[in-house]
């Protein structure tokens, strides 16, 4: 493809503008402020302009054209559309259209200084979509403009098209600016896209287009950092990256849960928490292929990709592992409206104080101290310490633990080992155990199991257990 450059075009215009708009006054900065603010929207309030119901934070690509102008599915792949601020923009056309920061999950195919946007316009009463690439250029060693426009998707059927740079000059009156010279900052100087036809000429006017196709503004995002510096910064070693690769999905949602971080010195503020999630993930091979079955089978709706991505947080926060069950309802699984109510249920179990103490008098100098944990959901996990007295021959026998309730909705398995320590009259017992549920959340059933620690105290010279805790969710 062409890649445009318009140095005359910016010179002349340049020109132009600085004899104008440096001499206007004090009005002139008041309007340019506020039309500078007015251009970046939120999602809220796209979604409002638009009506645009299906909007999916990880854009999907397909091939629309042999055409060398445009990349290919197999190289491009699909795009984490970042909907903190979109830039709105009015073409001299009329067609108003919307621009999107988009990071490619295929990160290798992004060029150092290239950063890409996702664009909405409405051709003939139809949302149509737009991606665009464009190369970060710093001026004067701060100020950044966007150059090297090229489309590489497009959802319509047209011939390829080929973009240039319109520059529209503003002056600040502040900086250099205030002598009557432009100093080139983004307050002055703002670009926007607008097509031409490829292998023709430049047009003479910058802001003169070609067909009805929209001119557009160029969205930088957080700053304009590109998503090689991005993937750069976290200094990922080569199985990371490799495991990121072949799991795009997770790569999409990791990318997109610090798509804010704005600069490369910023990136080292997040890089151990994506590690580690990175780290949960490869840990958990087969809960990962099962999110990702989920989310096929939901065919990458919005919804699905951001419930599953939920499911990942809540084993990754609780450091456990969660999948999903087609076959559990509300008929066979404890119910819970939200993930947020399950995390609320989770952190009641965390710390819970055991009740009904009781003490038995076994055969022989054993006795049997006996306490419950309530589990919520009509559950109770009741354990015997069965012990050896008196206090000067103590010693714990054994430990054996169950659930009582509603069996059919919870499955404990208790781990053999357990440890003791000793402090004065007071034994401490500690074992653990594997809790696993199932859940019926947001409309999807949900398998979840986590590892407990539960920590008993008895008094050896009763055999009286004086207090229990459930410690977890390991």
């Amino acid at each position: 493809m062409k890649n445009v450059s318009l140095l005359k075009n910016f010179l002349f215009v340049g020109i132009l503008f600085i004899l104008n708009s440096c001499q206007n006054d004090e009005t002139e900065n008041e309007h340019h402020a506020h039309s500078e603010k007015g251009s970046s929207i939120s999602f809220n309030q796209f979604k409002r302009e638009t009506d645009i119901a299906n909007f999916f934070t990880i854009f999907r690509t397909r091939s629309t054209t042999n055409n060398p102008a445009f990349r290919g599915t197999a190289s491009l792949g699909d795009f984490v559309i970042d909907t903190i601020a979109i830039e709105k923009h009015a073409g001299k056309n009329g067609i108003i259209s919307y621009s999107f920061f988009a990071y490619p999950v295929n990160h290798e195919i992004a060029g150092e200084n290239e950063i890409f946007n996702l664009v909405y316009y409405k051709e003939n009463t139809k949302w149509e979509t737009i991606i665009l690439s464009a190369e970060k250029i710093t001026a004067d060693g701060s100020h950044n403009h966007y150059e090297n426009i090229k489309e590489v998707y497009s959802s319509s059927s047209r011939n390829a098209v080929c973009w240039g740079t319109m520059y529209t000059f503003h002056c600040t009156k502040t900086g250099p600016c205030a002598g009557g010279t432009c100093d080139m900052c983004n307050l002055c100087v703002s670009s926007s896209a607008y097509p031409i036809t490829c292998g023709e000429p430049e047009p003479e006017d910058p802001g003169t287009g070609t067909g009805t196709d929209p001119d557009i503004g160029i969205n930088p995002g957080g700053g304009g950092l590109s998503v090689t510096k991005f993937m750069n910064a976290l200094q990922l070693d080569q199985e990371q990256l490799g495991w990121l690769n072949v799991n795009p999905f997770f790569k999409a949602r990791l990318i997109e849960s610090y798509i804010g971080v704005d600069t490369e010195a910023a990136v080292a503020g997040i890089r151990d928490e994506f590690k580690a999630k990175l780290q949960y993930m490869m840990n958990n091979y087969d809960m990962c292929q099962n999110i990702t079955a989920y989310v096929v089978e939901q065919q990458y709706r919005a919804e699905a990709q951001k419930f599953a991505w939920k499911l990942v947080n809540l084993g990754f926060e609780n450091n456990t592992t969660v999948g999903t069950d087609n076959t559990l309802d509300k008929n066979n699984a404890i119910h819970f409206n939200s993930i947020q109510d399950f995390q609320g249920f989770l952190d009641n179990l965390n710390d819970s104080e055991a009740s009904n103490f009781s003490l038995e008098q076994n055969q022989g100098n054993t006795k049997t101290a006996r306490l419950s944990f309530d589990l919520g959901a009509f559950a109770y996990l009741n354990v015997q310490v069965k012990q050896q007295l008196p206090a000067s021959d103590f010693e714990i026998l054994g430990i054996t633990s169950s659930i009582s309730g509603l069996t059919i909705l919870l499955e404990w398995q208790q781990n053999d080992d357990f440890d003791t320590t000793t402090n004065g009259n007071i034994v401490e017992v500690t074992f653990t155990g594997t809790l696993s549920m199932n859940c019926f959340i947001e409309g999807v059933g949900i398998f979840y199991s986590d590892i407990l620690t539960i920590k008993i105290k008895v008094d050896k010279t009763t055999g009286q257990a004086v207090s229990g805790k459930l410690y977890g969710l390991d």
